[in-house]
């Protein structure tokens, strides 16, 4: 592996542009609830700009030496080291590492050893505490468990940490070990997307995120006024699209009948509580469920119905 700089300077930001990152390869999956496939798309075949971050990678960011001060305070006799981007396998196979950690010493390294475990560095808030499993397993959301492989792929490391602070006071680790089957199944669909997609300039499919109609509105700026005949697999489209709309507002009308007689029990209280559940509500606000119980978080196993 070879490792290049650091830094996000003008030439690892065009390095960026030819291939595929860690944090990217959740977005390709459908994994990243903030980002889509169409978005990595589009930055990667130059049709908008690279994603420079939002409030949530601001605080992030900031939060992220604190974070791994714990880690280190944690693990004393370990060595946390700033991480260089790493091309991996194949060139378009690219990752930078929050972190990547020795376990000891430095012993005057200064490239990646197969010892080394890589450190992922997570900040959350407390609506996404559900996500996260015991601390001390791998159960981690699927999107960063897809970035910790993503990590092992390309240095070739066996072993990932991740470090989270949840609702700002809650920290934990997570440890994720390298799994050959999940690493082949997101090796395959990295490489379509890659090279059927991003290379051929074939956008992947909608999924009715906002992005697909920003995509949609730039493409096609101007309409002539023609109406053309639909083509026989259109028309099922359009068929289908009126039967979701017509269920959608039979589901509308059933939400709002269910939110009045929640309401009426509620009344001049603030709300009512159950097994699993707090529902709120006052004259200004809508309904608020929480529910409470969690599922069992599913080990990350890569099995993905598209």
């Amino acid at each position: 592996m070879t490792a290049v700089t650091s830094q996000l300077t003008p030439e690892q930001r065009e390095l960026r542009k030819q291939g595929l990152g860690a944090s990217e390869i959740a977005a390709v999956l459908g994994l990243d609830p903030r980002r889509t496939a169409l978005d990595v798309f589009l930055e990667k075949t130059g049709q908008v700009l690279p994603f420079e971050g939002n409030r949530y990678t601001k605080w992030g960011n900031r939060l992220e030496d604190d974070i791994i001060e714990e880690y280190q305070e944690r693990h004393p006799t370990w060595t946390v080291l700033p991480a260089n981007t790493v091309v991996g396998p194949e060139p378009w196979m690219l990752a930078t590492p929050d972190r990547r950690v020795v376990m000891g010493p430095l012993d005057g390294r200064d490239v990646l050893a197969k010892d080394d475990r890589g450190l992922e560095c997570k900040c959350r808030g407390e609506y996404d505490r559900d996500s996260w499993g015991d601390e001390g397993t791998d159960e981690v959301p699927d999107a960063v468990a897809v970035q910790c492989h993503w990590g092992m792929i390309v240095t070739g490391l066996k072993v990932w940490d991740a470090a989270v602070l949840l609702g700002g006071n809650d920290y934990r680790e997570y440890t994720i070990a390298y799994d050959e089957t999940i690493a082949a199944a997101l090796i395959e669909k990295a490489r379509a997307f890659w090279f059927d997609r991003v290379l051929k300039n074939v956008h992947p499919p909608f999924t009715g995120a906002e992005s697909d109609h920003r995509f949609l509105l730039r493409t096609y700026p101007t309409h002539s006024g023609e109406i053309v005949p639909a083509p026989p697999e259109l028309s099922f489209v359009v068929e289908r699209l009126q039967q979701v709309r017509a269920q959608l507002g039979t589901l509308e009308r059933e939400k709002d009948e269910l939110a009045a007689n929640i309401k009426e029990f509620i009344a001049d209280r603030r709300g009512v509580s159950g097994p699993g559940f707090k529902i709120t509500w006052t004259h200004m606000d809508a309904v608020e469920v929480k529910a409470f119980t969690r599922a069992a978080t599913r080990r990350f196993d890569c099995r993905f119905s598209k």
